[in-house]
C-alpha cells in the first residue's frame, strides 16, 4: 500500500471531493487529504476585455491571434485567451479573459489596454477579473462612504488675480532660482530657493506649472506657494516638450535601458495626475526622439524610419526618415494604426491653430522637391507646392495659423538665393505666393496679428531690414514691400506679442545694439545699447522687454536689463554667473472678440484709471521720498544739537587746558607769520678755464 500512494491518491481523491468524510476516516487518509487541490479564489492576475468584434468560428483564430499580439507586447500571456462563443447566435459575446503570469503584469496590462483602439469601432474595455467579481457580488444594502477632508489644491492661476497686472518672470544665476515681479524701477522677489533645479527652469506653455531638473526625474510646480504638484520620475532627463494645453509632457533621456519591450528613453506623462501614458525608443538620432505636438494636444508626431520599433535600433546608422508616425491622444496609439510614409522626409510642423501638418521632402532623382500641407486626422492634402534646385527649406507658421511661409534655400550653379513660397491658409484652394531674394537671409519672422513679416537679409556691412505686407487677394493678393532700412547693424528681429512694436537686434559680435521701431508708423522710437547682450526677450503683453547677457557666453558683467515697449530703459539688475531669465506665459484671454471691440471703443474709459493708478504709485514715491528727506534732516538736526549742548558745556574745560585762551571766539584770533628755511642740497660743479 505504501509503495502504491501515487495510485491511492489518485483513486480516492474523486471520492474525498463528493463526499464529507468523518474525522475517522480524515486520520486514516490523512497523507492523502495533503495532496488534495485547492481551489484558487485569486483573479487579479486576469483581465477581462470588453467590446471585442464579434465574428463567427471562420475569424475566432485569427481574432485570438490579433489579441495575443495585442496584449502579449503588455506582458506573458499564461495559457490561451479565453473567448466565450455564442452557438445560438453563431459569433463570439464580444469580450474575452486573458491571464497573466502575476498581478503586476495584469495591473500594468490595464494601464496599456484601456482605450486601446484595435478599430474605428472597437476601442478596448479593460478591468481586472477581481474587481468583475467585487462588482458583481456587491451588497443591495447602501453602505454611506466616510468622509474623508481632501486638501485644498493650490491655484495655479493665481498671479493673474495680480491687482497691478504684473508680469513674472523666473531667472537662474549661480545656484539661486528666483521668480520676480516685474516692477517699474527693479524687480520685486516673489519666491527664491537655493539648488531648486540641477539644470535650467521651463514654465508651462500657460504658466501653470514650473518644471525643473533633477538626477531622478522632473518636478512640476505650482501655486503661490509653489509647491510640489507632481514628481516624474524618469533618470537623467536632459529635454522636455509641453503640449500646449498643459495636458501632457514629454521626457527624454539619453541615460536609461531601452528595448521595445519595455521602451523607456522617451516617456509621454498625464500632468494631472503624473501617470505614465506610454513610452517610446529614442533610436539612433536624436533630431527625430522628441515629439511635436498639435495645437489642441489632439495628436503627437515625430519622423522616424518605417521599421517596426518606429525608430532605428540603437547601435545602428541613422537612415533617413521615410514616414511621419503621428498618435493620437488619449489612447496613446498610432493614427488608423499606420504611419504615414513619405520616402526621404525632411521637416515637418503642426499648424498652431488648426489641424494642418505641413512637411518637405527633397529632390530625388527625376522627383522635385515637395512642400505639402496635410489635414488631419483624414490626411487630405490642402496645399501642394513642387520645388527646383531646392538645396535646403524651413517652415515657418504664422502665429495664428493664417499663413505657411517655407524660406527655400536655392542653388543654381554657382548662385544661391532665396525663395519664400507663401501659403495663404485662410483662401480657397489655398494659393501660393512667391518673394525672391538674392541677398543671404540671416532672420525671418511674422507679425503675431495681421499679416505683415520682417526679414534681414544682406552682409555687413550692409546690413538691411525690409518690411512686407501680404494683401488680401480681394485686393490684388500681391506680396508688398512697405519699407527697407539699409546698413543697420542687426541679427535678429524681435515682434511684439501684440504686434506693430519690433525691436531689431545687433546681438553678441553686433555689440547689443537695438532700435525700438513703431511698423504702422515707420519710424524709430528710440535706440539703445547693452553691450555684449546674448538674449531678448519680450513680455507676455508686449509692454516690456528684456535683454540679458548670458554666464554661457560671457563670463563678465551678467545679468539683465528692462526696457518699455517704446524703447526707454526702465532698470539694469546686474547678476553673477546669470544663466537664465524666462517670462511667465499667460493663457489664451477668455474674451470674445465683440468683447475686445467694446474695450477699444470705450479704451479712454478704461486708461483714465489706470493713470489715476499711476499717478498714486507715483505721488507715493514722491511722498515716500520726501518723508525719507525730512526724516534724515531731522536726524541730522538732532545730532547737531547735540554736539553743540556738549561744546558748551565742556568750555571751562577746554579754556583752563588753554591757559585762559577761549579758542571758540574766532575775535580774540591773532594771525602770526613765521619764516623757516631748510637746506635741500648742494650742487657743487668744477669749471675748467
Amino acid at each position: 500500500v505504501h509503495g502504491q500512494t501515487g495510485l491511492l491518491a489518485a483513486c480516492i481523491a474523486p471520492v474525498v471531493n463528493m463526499v464529507e468524510l468523518s474525522e475517522a476516516e480524515q486520520e486514516l487518509v490523512a497523507d492523502v487529504l495533503a495532496t488534495k487541490p485547492t481551489e484558487n479564489t485569486d483573479f487579479s492576475n486576469c483581465i477581462i476585455v470588453d467590446n471585442v468584434p464579434q465574428v463567427p468560428k471562420e475569424k475566432f483564430e485569427k481574432l485570438v491571434g490579433a489579441l495575443k499580439k495585442v496584449f502579449g507586447k503588455m506582458g506573458k500571456i499564461v495559457g490561451e485567451v479565453h473567448m466565450p462563443f455564442d452557438e445560438a447566435a453563431k459569433k463570439t459575446k464580444g469580450f474575452c479573459i486573458i491571464e497573466y503570469e502575476n498581478p503586476n503584469t495584469a495591473a500594468a496590462a490595464l494601464k496599456k489596454g484601456q482605450g486601446y483602439k484595435l478599430d474605428p469601432q472597437h476601442v478596448f474595455e479593460v478591468t481586472l477579473l477581481s474587481d468583475f467579481d467585487r462588482y458583481v457580488n456587491m451588497s443591495e444594502e447602501y453602505t454611506p462612504p466616510s468622509h474623508t477632508d481632501f486638501p485644498e489644491p493650490p491655484n495655479l492661476k493665481w498671479w493673474l488675480a495680480n491687482e497691478n497686472c504684473v508680469d513674472q518672470f523666473v531667472v537662474r544665476h549661480a545656484d539661486m532660482t528666483s521668480i520676480f515681479d516685474n516692477g517699474r524701477d527693479a524687480p520685486e522677489l516673489v519666491h527664491e530657493r537655493r539648488r531648486w533645479t540641477d539644470a535650467y527652469a521651463l514654465w508651462s506653455p500657460r504658466g501653470s506649472y514650473l518644471a525643473t531638473f533633477h538626477t531622478q526625474g522632473i518636478v512640476l510646480w505650482g501655486g503661490p506657494n509653489f509647491d510640489r504638484i507632481t514628481r516624474l520620475s524618469h533618470a537623467g532627463v536632459k529635454y522636455i516638450e509641453f503640449s500646449p494645453c498643459e495636458q501632457y509632457l514629454v521626457t527624454l533621456s539619453n541615460e536609461v535601458e531601452d528595448s521595445e519591450e519595455d521602451p523607456r528613453s522617451v516617456i509621454v506623462w498625464n500632468v494631472v495626475d503624473g501617470t505614465k501614458a506610454r513610452g517610446f525608443m529614442r533610436g539612433n538620432n536624436p533630431e527625430r526622439a522628441a515629439f511635436r505636438w498639435s495645437h489642441d494636444d489632439r495628436f503627437f508626431a515625430r519622423l522616424a524610419g518605417n521599421s517596426k520599433s518606429a525608430l532605428e535600433p540603437k547601435g545602428a546608422e541613422p537612415k533617413p526618415a521615410d514616414a511621419i508616425y503621428v498618435y493620437e491622444t488619449p489612447s496613446m496609439v498610432l493614427l488608423g494604426k499606420k504611419n504615414i510614409k513619405i520616402e526621404g522626409v525632411k521637416d515637418f510642423a503642426w499648424s498652431p491653430t488648426d489641424p494642418f501638418l505641413a512637411y518637405w521632402v527633397p529632390e530625388a532623382g527625376d522627383s522635385p522637391a515637395r512642400v505639402v500641407v496635410m489635414e488631419m486626422p483624414s490626411r487630405k492634402e490642402v496645399g501642394v507646392k513642387n520645388l527646383f534646385n531646392v538645396a535646403d527649406c524651413r517652415l515657418h507658421w504664422h502665429p495664428q495659423g493664417d499663413f505657411l511661409c517655407v524660406k527655400v534655400d536655392r542653388r543654381k550653379k554657382k548662385t544661391t538665393f532665396t525663395n519664400f513660397e507663401l501659403f495663404r491658409m485662410r483662401e480657397k484652394n489655398t494659393p501660393v505666393d512667391v518673394l525672391e531674394l538674392r541677398d543671404p537671409i540671416t532672420a525671418f519672422a511674422w507679425e503675431p496679428h495681421g499679416s505683415r513679416f520682417g526679414i534681414v537679409h544682406g552682409e555687413s556691412p550692409r546690413i538691411c531690414v525690409s518690411f512686407y505686407n501680404l494683401e488680401p487677394t480681394s485686393k490684388g493678393g500681391k506680396v508688398e514691400l512697405l519699407r527697407t532700412l539699409e546698413k543697420k547693424s542687426v541679427t535678429h528681429l524681435f515682434w511684439s506679442p501684440k504686434g506693430n512694436h519690433v525691436v531689431l537686434a545687433g546681438l553678441k559680435s553686433f555689440n547689443g545694439l537695438f532700435e525700438f521701431w513703431d511698423v504702422n508708423e515707420m519710424t524709430c522710437m528710440n535706440t539703445g545699447e547693452h553691450f555684449m547682450c546674448t538674449d531678448v526677450a519680450w513680455d507676455p503683453t508686449g509692454r516690456y522687454v528684456a535683454t540679458s547677457i548670458t554666464y554661457w557666453l560671457h563670463q563678465m558683467e551678467n545679468g539683465f536689463k528692462v526696457w518699455s515697449a517704446l524703447g526707454r530703459p526702465l532698470y539694469l539688475h546686474p547678476l553673477e554667473k546669470f544663466y537664465q531669465l524666462l517670462w511667465r506665459p499667460r493663457p489664451k484671454t477668455l474674451l470674445s472678440k465683440e468683447d475686445k471691440k467694446r474695450i477699444r471703443k470705450n479704451i479712454k474709459q478704461y486708461s483714465s484709471k489706470f493713470d489715476m493708478a499711476d499717478l498714486m504709485v507715483t505721488d507715493q514715491a514722491s511722498k515716500e521720498l520726501i518723508e525719507r528727506r525730512r526724516r534724515l534732516m531731522a536726524e541730522y538736526t538732532e545730532y547737531r544739537r547735540q554736539r553743540e549742548q556738549a561744546v558748551a558745556t565742556e568750555k571751562e574745560v577746554r579754556v583752563s587746558l588753554r591757559g585762559g585762551v577761549d579758542s571758540d571766539d574766532e575775535e580774540d584770533l591773532v594771525e602770526e607769520e613765521e619764516q623757516l628755511e631748510e637746506f635741500i642740497r648742494e650742487n657743487v660743479t668744477i669749471v675748467n678755464n
